[in-house]
């Protein structure tokens, strides 16, 4: 099966200049959708509003399971969706997270 956008082919290590030193006897490259995530997020955000989704803005501590009963209680919420970026460290006691790149909206 061919997936479109993907090539494997061990040529890639020394068509790209990829250091000798490093080992790398194979390769592979696939094509990626780019977007402008300020653009982006603003049109996901226009889209989830037009389907009646209210939003909220406040600072929320400590573990969010901790607290999931009541701010579901207290928004009148079916789902609490956590998308927190960085704050996911605390929120979601995830310490695994890291600054790549995005925006924080």
């Amino acid at each position: 099966m061919q997936i479109r956008g993907f090539e494997r082919d061990p040529t890639l290590v020394t068509k790209h200049a990829v250091s000798q030193s490093a080992g790398v006897v194979d390769a592979y490259k696939h094509e990626s959708p780019v977007v402008d995530t300020d653009v982006y997020m603003m049109w996901l955000r226009d889209l989830v509003a037009s389907k009646g989704c209210m939003f909220a803005t406040e600072r929320i501590s400590g573990d969010l399971l901790d607290r999931e009963d009541e701010l579901m209680q207290m928004f009148d919420a079916q789902i609490i969706l956590n998308a927190t970026g960085l704050g996911g460290y605390e929120l979601a006691a995830d310490k695994t997270v890291y600054p790549l790149r995005g925006a924080l909206i």
